[in-house]
């Protein structure tokens, strides 16, 4: 249970890179919604909340990318942008909440 647990918001942004791209796209508006906002906002969110818990982690933004990389061969090969766009997102996400943490604390 303390694996889960430790490795909790891998676990979550798997299941939603994987789940989400088969289940909600239905034609190409709902796939652009998908690809385009949602999993953007989630990369970022869940950095911001990772950093928030368990403090700034240098291979944090290298795993959510390279958890990324199977939907290459499931979607195609397009597809492998979305790897180094969410390895930013994702580290800029820990960036902000860094310098929150940082603020916050000084007060």
């Amino acid at each position: 249970m303390d694996y889960l647990r430790k490795y909790f918001c891998f676990i979550i942004i798997a299941i939603v890179y994987y789940l989400l791209p088969t289940f909600c796209i239905v034609d190409t508006g709902s796939g652009m919604f998908v690809l385009f906002l949602i999993l953007p906002a989630f990369t970022f969110f869940t950095a911001v909340f990772f950093t928030l818990i368990k403090g700034f982690k240098w291979y944090y933004s290298f795993i959510v990318a390279a958890l990324w990389l199977p939907n290459i061969i499931i979607l195609n090969g397009s597809a492998a942008i979305y790897a180094i766009i969410f390895f930013v997102l994702s580290l800029v996400g820990q960036l902000v909440a860094f310098a929150m943490s940082k603020i916050l604390l000084r007060r």
